[in-house]
């Protein structure tokens, strides 16, 4: 049995965007980083190591609408959430490894008020991420 911690930040290009929603206004929301810290649980087999991992996730949302005058509301706050995943890992050498990872990452709720564009209309977004990673790494 192998187990441990990993933690990882990322830059993310993840935009949604949902032009004249709901009243003749446009809506996007991004997520230009999100992170996580994980427990990774695995079993090894001569070089192979399957495993499984989850624990905390952060996202730093951003939602922004702008209606037809030109008004607009934003906000930016970081959700709290989950993420779980499994993967398979081979060492080529003592030092060099490769992977392959799939994750499911969920978020809490963001709600922003549109006190300009839609006249207090409460607009509520749920985030979630599904991600398959190819990585390559070093051990000092």
């Amino acid at each position: 049995m192998v187990a441990g911690v990993e933690a990882d930040i990322e830059a993310s290009s993840i935009r949604v965007n949902n032009p004249n929603w709901p009243f003749g206004t446009s809506d996007s929301t991004r997520v230009p980083i999100q992170g996580s810290l994980r427990l990774r649980l695995g079993y090894a087999c001569d070089r192979f190591l399957p495993y499984i991992t989850g624990g905390l996730a952060l996202a730093n949302v951003r939602t922004r609408f702008e209606d037809t005058g030109g008004r607009e509301d934003k906000k930016s706050e970081v959700l709290p959430g989950f993420t779980i995943g499994t993967g398979l890992e081979y060492a080529f050498t003592d030092r060099w490894s490769a992977r392959i990872e799939y994750r499911y990452s969920y978020f809490d709720r963001i709600t922003t008020v549109t006190a300009h564009t839609d006249f207090g209309f409460e607009e509520h977004e749920r985030i979630s991420d599904h991600t398959a990673r190819v990585a390559v790494s070093y051990r000092f």
